[in-house]
């Protein structure tokens, strides 16, 4: 038996960690886009805010995740045609758009830590993750699946001893810019926009929910996902302290702080791992492409589309991105991201939580409903 066979890991951890590694991608993992919804709003206001998008997060993940669940839909084709029918392709459309600027962030992420910490071109980076993300899509989803998961592990490796020494070396800054006790304006919107704008990578971890059995594991994993995605944003923020305010206006914040621990290996095994969930957060998105297009053919024809396709499908997509990418990372989070979030909460957050619970409630029962 596997690490991978036990319930608890497929049903929690798989679902969570998944998550985690499609949502954590350029803007969260350089720390910009977690000043941008959070630390912008004062030391408390910023954590207010991340409590409020964790706990929204959390519903809407255990909502998704039921629903699939009820409706055995694990593309977002099949999703979106059970929860608003015909207009299926509205939220096909924005989720295409996101995911190009999602993928142009990490792409310009992962162009600049090569470039700003290894000294080399940024194309070579830019390649790099193109070439491994296609060779993660060609061998398909059980593959991304474990990556994910074990990357996501040393990910939270590498974080806890950050803050670990973060903490021994800056707690006094840390807790004395903590005790201002300021809450700036604008948290709220902080928060909620966050997590209706983060609920638009479900769709990419659809893939992942086939071992959830009932209700119950459902809603549990649901939150779940939420508490192990917004986890090391807390941890974050709270490193940020040390050098408030002037993080605000940084654009790679989490070597900013990194500065502070004059520990050049630290610094490059996170850029090591951070290039790694750059190159995970494309493969997720990738993958979500390549299980509504398997979706279509099945239903079509009988057979998936071939791994070639599939890795054509994850190289082409991350090459049409390079050109979003050079609108620079702080624009394309500061107007991409928060503007999209909106589409978001009217065609997929909404009507999940108006016609998705009436479709729930009419459908027959299945085999674990009540757990």
């Amino acid at each position: 038996m596997t690490v991978f066979s036990g319930r608890i890991v497929k049903a929690y951890v798989i679902p969570a960690a998944v998550f985690q590694s499609v949502n954590i991608g350029g803007g969260y993992a350089t720390g910009r886009e977690l000043v941008e919804f959070f630390t912008q709003y004062g030391p408390v206001g910023g954590v207010i805010a991340l409590v409020l998008a964790t706990v929204l997060l959390g519903i809407i993940l255990a909502g998704t995740y039921e629903f699939a669940r009820v409706f055995q839909a694990y593309d977002y084709r099949s999703f979106f045609r059970h929860l608003i029918g015909p207009f299926w392709r509205v939220f096909e459309v924005l989720y295409l758009t996101t995911a190009m600027v999602a993928l142009a962030v990490v792409a310009s992420a992962s162009g600049k830590i090569t470039a700003d910490i290894f000294k080399i071109p940024e194309s070579v980076g830019i390649v790099g993750m193109v070439v491994l993300v296609g060779l993660l899509s060609f061998f398909g989803r059980t593959l991304i699946k474990r990556v994910l998961t074990l990357w996501s592990a040393v990910l939270y490796a590498v974080l806890a001893l950050y803050v670990v020494l973060m903490a021994l070396q800056h707690a006094p800054e840390i807790a004395n810019t903590l005790a201002s006790g300021d809450i700036l304006p604008g948290w709220m919107l902080g928060g909620a926009t966050y997590a209706w704008f983060s609920a638009a990578a479900i769709p990419s971890v659809l893939f992942a929910l086939r071992d959830i059995q009932t209700r119950h594991e459902a809603v549990v994993s649901g939150f779940c996902s939420a508490l192990f995605f917004i986890a090391p944003a807390f941890l974050f923020h709270l490193s940020f302290l040390a050098i408030y305010p002037a993080v605000i206006s940084a654009e790679l914040p989490v070597y900013e702080t990194m500065a502070l621990l004059a520990m050049p290996a630290l610094v490059s095994i996170y850029t090591i791992v951070l290039f790694g969930t750059l190159v995970e957060t494309s493969a997720g998105i990738a993958q979500a492409v390549n299980e509504r297009i398997d979706g279509a053919l099945i239903e079509s024809r009988g057979t998936p589309a071939t791994r070639r396709t599939h890795l054509a499908v994850g190289a082409l997509g991350l090459t049409l991105c390079i050109l979003l990418s050079q609108f620079g990372i702080v624009a394309l989070v500061a107007k991409g991201y928060a503007l999209l979030s909106w589409g978001f909460l009217l065609v997929y957050i909404a009507p999940l939580f108006t016609i998705g619970i009436v479709k729930m409630r009419g459908r027959a029962p299945r085999t674990g409903d009540a757990g």
